[in-house]
């Protein structure tokens, strides 16, 4: 993998007038707006649905192939690289996190181990043809189109939710809103170094009961979801980027770049340096 010599770029959401957009439809004979040969990451959720060929995605930390029938999910915090060899055919639906019902994208498989699912031949015509609605509606841009294509959205996602379930043989467990809110509040202010205090000040709730739901729901505390949510952004910089332990630190909103090795290596036994030096 190519490691980037700047901070890794991120992309917002675009319509074809070049407004900002809660959702975008692209078909991959289309030329994208940016390369997805280099490291990069977005503000919104995507499902990249492969319908012929292959291709190398590197999501984070893992490369995944993908062949007919692959759906990957990538999540804002992601950082990834698509590789598609020469006559891979596919598409891309983009959405944030506010286009579709709280706690639907976090049933999926965005940001875990293995970020995706693979379709049969049946199923995947199955998706393809719900697609092609959210396609044409996407393109007509007529009355009530928005509506149409939020509905269809979520008809395919939810197709995609029990494919997944069915195959890691388990049923669909929807998180409470406070669990759902508090993740998105974290990705948005890690930065920040906010306190368990003030992340439970913003969803009016009490710490104990920030606690208990997280634990009850996650099998972890808030502070945990805290500290792995910010070692894992390190280690996306350490691993993808050239940008020096200190320049990392101040990315990250330390103080000093000794309080961020020491805070990294509590976490992960290894400093940020011998990190990347044995390319984790």
């Amino acid at each position: 993998m190519v490691k980037t010599t700047a901070s890794i770029p991120l992309h917002d959401l675009h319509d074809a007038q070049g407004q900002q957009a809660a959702f975008g439809f692209e078909e991959w004979e289309d030329r994208g707006t940016y390369n997805t040969r280099h490291l990069h990451r977005h503000n919104f959720n995507e499902v990249l649905v492969f319908t012929g060929g292959s291709a190398r995605h590197d999501i984070d930390f893992t490369t995944h192939e993908a062949t007919t029938g692959s759906v990957h999910f990538v999540a804002p915090v992601n950082v990834h690289m698509l590789v598609r060899n020469t006559g891979t055919t596919g598409y891309s639906l983009m959405f944030t996190d506010d286009f579709l019902p709280a706690g639907l994208a976090d049933q999926l498989p965005f940001l875990q181990a293995i970020p995706a699912v693979t379709l049969e031949a049946d199923q995947l015509a199955v998706v393809n043809a719900m697609v092609a609605i959210i396609g044409r509606e996407y393109v007509a841009q007529q009355e009530l189109c928005e509506q149409i294509i939020r509905a269809q959205l979520q008809a395919v996602l939810v197709y995609l939710l029990r494919v997944h379930n069915t195959g890691a043989g388990k049923l669909p467990v929807a998180l409470p809103q406070h669990i759902v809110a508090f993740r998105q509040l974290l990705k948005k202010h890690y930065k920040e170094h906010l306190t368990i205090e003030q992340y439970a000040a913003s969803l009016n709730v009490s710490v104990k009961h920030l606690i208990e739901l997280c634990r009850k729901h996650t099998g972890k505390t808030p502070l945990q979801h805290v500290k792995e949510h910010m070692v894992t952004e390190a280690k996306r910089l350490l691993y993808n980027t050239t940008l020096s332990i200190k320049e990392i630190a101040y990315e990250l909103n330390f103080d000093e770049p000794a309080n961020f090795s020491k805070y990294f290596k509590t976490l992960t036994g290894y400093t940020p340096a011998d990190y990347r030096s044995a390319g984790k």
